[in-house]
């Protein structure tokens, strides 16, 4: 099973807010209901950057929440 843990961060607000996504299947037609296309996979991720987010790792936001 292929899982992708996408973490996205708008650093548009003055206190940054972090949205996680979790896509558990993508590019894998054998589980539809869990399965993301790659084509659909693309169009997300080009959304994100067009719309301000920055994917970061995961540590960067535990980082920030334990120096708050």
């Amino acid at each position: 099973m292929r899982i992708i843990l996408l973490i996205a961060v708008s650093f548009t607000y003055l206190f940054a807010n972090a949205h996680i996504f979790v896509y558990h299947r993508f590019g894998d037609d054998r589980y539809p209901s869990t399965n993301t296309t790659l084509i659909e996979l693309e169009k997300q991720f080009l959304y994100f950057q067009k719309n301000g987010y920055e994917v970061v790792p995961i540590e960067k936001i535990i980082e920030k929440v334990k120096n708050k």
